[in-house]
């Protein structure tokens, strides 16, 4: 069945903006001669960029719309330090994690850097530079309930049990396909939600010689860098059913190239895969892992059982250095220390004497062996 979105999260479409905004925001994103000094900074957005902006923009728009904020006025009389405090404990409400947080800011400050540049937005500058640190911190101190092998493992059982059925599977047992492919898929090979949204057969998958492998040119990572990776066998042999007898039932006699697809026959959109992942994965796990937590669970799972690999981490999640993996070592590392820190303190337990003990222990026999 399709998701329902809570009219508080949506993200209007330009369609939907005011009058003034619509205006605002053509202005800015034509494209203009790079020798215009008048240009915004927006025409020289890319594709991606222009859509992440958009959306930005227009969930703050329909956080006041919401509010019940005057809309008809200039976006300067909108965006002020109170209406933008406001916004935040909105979200913080709703859930939203400290990186999204930072990152809505960020899209509002960049749409008003767009189209008023004029004005001075230092103090907006500054609560994205806030939000920035907080949304780091929380992403160095936060490890994930799951370690990568626990996830492979229920989702090969759960597609090993759909496969064995000796009939047609029916349309909602061909979603629980889907949807457990999608997990093994992330947690073997985490790709941003972008990529792995458009992945299209024959085009970002190939199969040669019998080897299924993912190739994404540099122009579509967010890196600029090409990013190239084989399927694991255990990984293709259930990537091959979904190809030859999941997908067509989901398709509907539709036609598409797009791996990920409805029950309706329709490609997935980057909400409609972030959405359906997220509450397949609070159903079967009692957690919501969204898309891009598998790329944290990848990397601290490699931290902590293999913490020489750190560069293999890197490279698998399209890093361009290792300081952004290097947050996962040292989440995992703590871990480490917590575990050791427990079994001292169990030691020491053991060791102390009970109530009925005389006198005191001896100093030595409190010390870890």
């Amino acid at each position: 069945m399709p998701h329902r979105i809570d009219p508080s999260r949506r993200c209007l479409p330009v369609s939907e903006w005011p009058d003034i905004d619509q205006t605002l925001w053509r202005q800015a994103t034509s494209p203009i001669s790079l020798l215009d000094e008048s240009r915004s900074s927006a025409s020289a957005w890319s594709p991606a960029t222009t859509h992440k902006h958009r959306r930005g923009y227009g969930r703050w728009l329909n956080f006041l719309f919401h509010e019940g904020d005057e809309l008809s006025t200039h976006p300067i009389g909108r965006v002020k330090n109170a209406s933008v405090n406001r916004y935040l404990v909105t979200l913080r409400a709703q859930g939203v994690a400290p990186y999204t947080q930072f990152s809505r800011m960020a899209e509002l400050l960049s749409v008003m850097l767009a189209i008023v540049p004029n004005r001075d937005w230092s103090w907006l500058k500054r609560k994205v530079n806030f939000l920035s640190r907080l949304a780091e911190e929380s992403h160095q101190t936060k490890v994930p309930p799951f370690l990568a092998p626990q996830i492979a493992t229920r989702a090969r059982e759960a597609l090993d049990g759909l496969m064995q059925s000796k009939r047609k599977l029916r349309i909602h047992e061909g979603v629980a396909y889907r949807n457990w492919l999608m997990v093994l898929f992330l947690v073997l090979i985490p790709l941003r939600l972008k990529n792995f949204t458009v992945l299209s057969i024959g085009k970002e998958l190939h199969k040669s010689n019998e080897t299924w492998e993912v190739r994404i040119a540099g122009r579509d990572t967010k890196t600029g860098r090409s990013f190239r990776a084989p399927i694991p066998s255990s990984l293709s042999t259930h990537l091959e059913f979904y190809r030859d007898s999941v997908r067509p039932l989901l398709l509907r006699a539709h036609q598409s190239d797009q791996l990920w697809v409805t029950w309706v026959g329709r490609d997935m959109s980057e909400h409609a895969v972030y959405m359906v992942v997220t509450q397949f994965t609070a159903a079967q796990f009692g957690h919501r892992i969204n898309p891009h937590a598998f790329r944290h669970i990848a990397a601290t799972s490699i931290s902590l059982l293999k913490p020489e690999e750190i560069d293999t981490a890197r490279a698998l999640l399209g890093h361009s250095s290792c300081k952004t993996t290097l947050h996962h070592y040292v989440a995992a590392n703590s871990v480490i220390a917590g575990r050791r820190h427990a079994l001292i303190i169990n030691r020491l337990r053991k060791r102390l004497p009970g109530p009925s003990s005389r006198g005191k222990a001896n100093e030595s026999e409190l010390l870890p062996s």
